[in-house]
């Protein structure tokens, strides 16, 4: 909040609570507009955002919705207590309505191009969101585009505008059939202590391998216990930690995540392409696209181009019930960052950026027509 917007949580804290003060006969909805009003400017930062009765409807009435995987039990458990239940229920006639988190079904959500028959392929994904749902059939899909692609000398995968999901989409559908060998992606979980992060580090923890659960994305702990964070100071070089934001965290843990490689037998078990990988990046690319521009650029796996990515990631989230009021918002639980340090709510910064005057894509395929590669 403080680097990312210029944002003072403490002052839009006496906003809120200064409307309060002058409008003493403020029913609860009016104390939710008072506060999504102050607290606006921390929108995305670490998923933070206030349930609205749309999102708060969509998860209580489908149990075996994917997004409950993003939350741990005690977290739902938050949506069933009786202020929360009351607020919602009392007031949903009053909130604006939206769209449902779900989203619609898109037409097409893998869309490629050739831009160069037989040399420069493109490729988009609409969201990850539908490639969690439609798993297998978009893994299908992908494959038939790489195998269509084989000979090409270039692959360009733009993600600039997808949506959310789970970064596993991209390091199991796009990413795994592309790589030579395996590749582990290393860096660190920061945290305060304190309840909301008790569960999350407890699971994270356990057992301390691939074999312990995953704590989120496919991501898993590389240490059995928390450490202090000035001992990870001493031990680790984190040269790119941004030093004021440790006073605000209590402990930390390495992490990784590794990419296994898919050499399938459709493809003579090698990589499906084996020509130059570009990945384009801007400021939009958040939560699981930002997951996958730090393991893109982390692994080697492809060149990125283009601008910084847009962050909102700090590990799983949880739900917050507020309570009086049963007003619900919901944050990020960690302070991840990369090898070096270097927060991912601050964004992938990409080996080339874009050239005056052009987009992403426009610089890349100046590169390549310069064979600047």
């Amino acid at each position: 909040a403080y680097w990312a917007r210029d944002a003072d949580i403490y002052a839009m804290a006496e906003r809120a609570r200064g409307m309060v003060i002058n409008s003493p006969e403020l029913d609860s909805y009016q104390f939710y507009v008072a506060l999504t009003s102050s607290f606006r400017p921390l929108g995305g930062i670490g998923h933070f955002g206030f349930v609205d009765a749309d999102q708060y409807d969509f998860i209580i009435n489908n149990e075996h919705a994917w997004q409950r995987w993003l939350y741990s039990p005690s977290a739902i458990a938050r949506l069933y207590e009786p202020q929360v239940v009351s607020f919602y229920n009392r007031y949903r006639d009053r909130f604006m309505p939206g769209a449902p988190p779900s989203g619609g079904i898109p037409t097409t959500n893998i869309l490629t191009t050739s831009i160069e028959e037989g040399r420069i392929s493109h490729l988009r994904v609409g969201s990850f969101w539908w490639m969690n749902v439609h798993g297998s059939e978009y893994d299908n899909e992908m494959l038939n585009f790489f195998n269509d692609i084989r000979g090409y000398e270039h692959l360009i995968i733009d993600l600039r505008n997808t949506g959310g999901g789970c970064a596993s989409n991209f390091t199991i559908s796009i990413m795994a059939p592309n790589i030579e060998q395996s590749v582990r992606v290393e860096g660190f979980v920061f945290l305060t202590q304190g309840g909301y992060a008790a569960g999350y580090y407890d699971r994270a923890l356990a057992g301390g391998s691939v074999n312990a659960p995953q704590f989120q994305s496919r991501m898993y702990s590389t240490d059995t216990e928390l450490r202090p964070i000035d001992e990870m100071f001493k031990e680790f070089d984190l040269t790119e930690f941004n030093m004021a934001d440790a006073e605000r965290l209590d402990y930390g843990f390495r992490m990784h995540m590794d990419v296994v490689a898919r050499h399938l037998p459709r493809f003579d078990s090698q990589p499906a392409f084996d020509g130059k990988i570009w990945f384009l990046t801007g400021p939009n690319m958040g939560s699981a696209i930002q997951l996958s521009s730090w393991v893109a650029k982390e692994s080697g796996f492809a060149t990125l181009v283009g601008e910084i990515t847009g962050g909102v990631y700090g590990g799983p989230r949880t739900f917050v019930a507020l309570p009086n009021s049963g007003i619900v918002f919901n944050m990020d639980v960690f302070y991840v960052t990369d090898s070096h340090g270097r927060p991912l709510e601050a964004g992938t910064i990409p080996h080339y950026f874009n050239r005056e005057g052009m987009d992403a894509l426009e610089t890349v395929l100046a590169m390549i027509e310069e064979g600047q590669y």
